[in-house]
Order: structure tokens, then sequence, then C-alpha cells
């Protein structure tokens, strides 16, 4: 990729004081917590902890987990960070089901994950919120809903994704 290329895809920013996108980040991260316990709990556990790693797929727009793998077919969860979505999609990469977290409780948000684990042939038992790590506490963590209150915030941070994934590309090339 040239940097002609990085140019013409890249996506303009429009906010100027990085900390003003600090609620969409701390929610966004609150919510993929969920995909890298599905990578925990139903990929093949690896030393380096890469199975419960996210990676951007510019294409869809997403920060996207591992492939769980499965007899009836492969599936991978996702998030469309810009609003604040989590996705199902199977192993043509079709969506196969969404769920809006905006006003969801962590409650919810399991219980959406099990009933898709469920729908794949996997046992939604499994599918527990062990965090390993250290992350801040958020006022997820106490019952409190994720709140997509300001969607310029969220479709910001799609941006600066989609930009770094750009750049990251052109170097590791």
């Amino acid at each position: 990729m040239s940097l002609v290329s990085i140019q013409s895809k890249w996506e303009k920013l429009s906010i100027n004081d990085p900390k003003t996108l600090d609620p969409a980040i701390n929610q966004i991260h609150r919510g993929v917590q969920f995909i890298a316990m599905a990578g925990k709990h139903f990929v093949e556990n690896l030393a380096d902890d890469s199975h419960t790693n996210l990676k951007w797929l510019s294409k869809e727009e997403v920060l996207a987990g591992n492939w769980i793998r499965d007899k009836k077919g492969n599936f991978r969860f996702s998030m469309r960070s810009k609003d604040l979505t989590l996705i199902t999609f199977n192993s043509q990469m079709e969506m196969t089901s969404e769920f809006a977290i905006d006003g969801k409780t962590n409650d919810e948000v399991l219980e959406w994950m099990k009933s898709q684990l469920l729908a794949f042939g996997k046992n939604p038992s499994k599918m527990i919120m062990d965090i390993h790590y250290d992350i801040p506490h958020h006022e997820t963590d106490d019952g409190v809903p994720y709140q997509f209150s300001s969607p310029a915030l969220f479709e910001e941070m799609s941006k600066y994704r989609a930009n770094s994934d750009l750049i990251l590309r052109h170097f590791a090339a």
C-alpha cells in the first residue's frame, strides 16, 4: 500500500481534543470484553493470550474476535464501534445476528452472547466474564446500561481505527 493509497482512503478527523473521546473509548473497550471472553472460552488458548485479541476489519468496519471453530460452521463475534453494536458473522463473513448494546446492561449483553453460542452449537454455560487481566472500573460494571448518547464520538473512534489500520498495514508491508 503506497502513501498515495493511504491518502485516498484516509478518514478526516473532526475532534481536536482526544480526551473528548473518552466516553466512547470506555464503552467500546468494555463492550469488546465480551468478544475477548468468547475467545478465552471457545478458542484454543495460546501462551501469548492472542486467542482473546481483536483486529480491525476495514471492509466490515468492525473490531473482530478470533474464529470460533465448530462442526456446524465457524463463526466470530465482532463490534461495529461506530454504533456500539455486537455482530455475529458466519464462516462466509455473512452477518447472522446483530445486537445494539445501547441501553443494555452487561447481563443483557452476556445473555445475547450465550444465545449466539447456542445457535452455533456451543455450550453457552462456558461463557463467563472471568477477565484475567486488569482493566479500569467502569459504570457498566455496576449495572449501568451502555449509552450511545454521542454518536459523533463513536463515529470518530471508527475513523481512528480505520486510519490506524491503514498506517499499520503500510508499515507491515
